[in-house]
């Protein structure tokens, strides 16, 4: 039913500009993102709905060819069978990293046993966005949850552990060893068949720098890589910095990168800088 049909009611053209002419302004002022006077302010609008999370995950590179640029896992290749969905495996691997070490490396143990080639390169990632900011075309502001590569990552075998000298010799540079914090292992354990499993996170206590990498010894033998990037939550909570989101990790060495004696397990974070620093062994 039109205005015009109301009894008593006879818009006149110069009522029908001026209603026109208060539509117009405020989808203008709300596409600009000023002020609609003297009620409403785009303050106001922007904060309905209010902004949302979202985890991705992404594929990286497989092997030494990386991806030109990111792939999100429920948009590529891997994902198109019917054996995996690719939201749903997403928001399972988040609450994993977020809330339970032991589910988020068996879920990590099943993702590269049975989904994602074994030498692809993975990441989960956040997307922070505000629904109406993303309609204006901005982008969602983003940060990892976890970063992991190839499940059997390559054996450091060029690198060594010298504690007479005080250094790790490398063939890309040394780093000396010193007794500055840098974190802790917070668990060794068996797992599956023959493998270890460790947890822990490394990190600048002060400054939140991350190790460039991290190398497990036994003695002074290398056995295997360590990658942080997951468990950020014990570093934050032992050091009060959220700049050490990032600095967990969990690792499953396979049982064919163990020597038949494991010896002393130790765990070195070696820094841009240059520098070494042995983190604190787990607990008895």
């Amino acid at each position: 039913m039109a205005l015009r049909d109301v009894a008593g009611v006879r818009p006149t053209p110069f009522v029908l500009v001026v209603v026109g002419y208060a539509v117009v302004a405020i989808l203008a002022r709300l596409v600009t993102g000023g002020e609609i006077y003297p009620f409403f302010t785009w303050d106001l609008f922007s904060r309905i709905p209010a902004e949302r999370l979202r985890p991705t995950m992404y594929l990286e590179g497989v092997g030494a060819q990386p991806f030109a640029a990111t792939v999100p896992l429920f948009e590529s290749r891997y994902s198109r069978g019917n054996e995996i969905n690719g939201s749903e495996l997403t928001a399972a691997l988040v609450v994993a990293l977020r809330e339970d070490a032991d589910e988020q490396a068996r879920l990590i143990q099943a993702l590269r046993r049975q989904h994602l080639p074994s030498e692809a390169t993975w990441a989960v990632v956040w997307e922070r966005y505000d629904p109406l900011e993303r309609v204006q075309g901005v982008p969602p502001e983003t940060f990892e949850a976890g970063r992991f590569g190839p499940a059997d990552a390559p054996v450091p075998h060029d690198h060594r552990l010298d504690r007479g000298d005080g250094v790790v010799v490398g063939p890309d540079g040394r780093w000396q060893l010193t007794a500055a914090p840098t974190g802790a292992v917070t668990s060794v354990t068996p797992w599956g068949d023959g493998d270890l499993r460790l947890s822990g996170w490394a990190g600048d206590p002060k400054t939140g720098a991350l190790p460039e990498r991290l190398v497990l010894f036994s003695g002074t033998r290398p056995i295997a890589y360590l990658g942080v990037g997951a468990n950020g939550a014990v570093a934050v909570e032992a050091t009060g910095n959220p700049d050490l989101e990032r600095a967990g990790f969990t690792r499953v060495v396979p049982a064919e990168h163990l020597p038949a004696e494991l010896g002393t397990l130790a765990v070195v974070a070696l820094y841009p800088d240059g520098t070494a620093r042995e983190l604190a062994p787990a607990a008895p």
